[in-house]
Formats: C-alpha cells, sequence, structure tokens
C-alpha cells in the first residue's frame, strides 16, 4: 500500500505545480503578498487562474498561479 500511495504521489507532483502566490485580495490586479506552496493546481486551472477567469481560495486567503 505504501509504494501505491507514493506512486501516486509521484503522479500528483509531475501533473500539477505547486507555484502559486497569496494576494492581498481578490481583486484581479491584486499584488503578491508571499509564495505559497501548500497547494497543488493542475494546467488547466493555473491557465484559467492567470487569465483571471478562475478566482482561486482557500479560507480568507487568495491565491494566484505565478506566471508561468
Amino acid at each position: 500500500m505504501a509504494s501505491f500511495v507514493a506512486s501516486l504521489w509521484r503522479i500528483l507532483n509531475r501533473c500539477t505545480s505547486n507555484r502559486m502566490v497569496r494576494t492581498k485580495g481578490a481583486d484581479t490586479n491584486a499584488p503578491g503578498i508571499t509564495p505559497e506552496r501548500g497547494f497543488r493546481v493542475g494546467m488547466s486551472a493555473a491557465e484559467r487562474g492567470l487569465e483571471s477567469s478562475l478566482r482561486m481560495r482557500s479560507g480568507q486567503m487568495y491565491l494566484r498561479p505565478e506566471a508561468m
């Protein structure tokens, strides 16, 4: 079971990115505050986040992908 879970994590890490930035607010032009590496996002979601057609947040924290 441990090797199965490890292989799933390898696939997840290959297919997603944790290159996110915490922002000051929900505005699409809100400045980035600090890098946030605790979340993973797929390529489609990252593209939509950069286009501002998808708002990413966790509780009170707003996020956006770093520029690719």
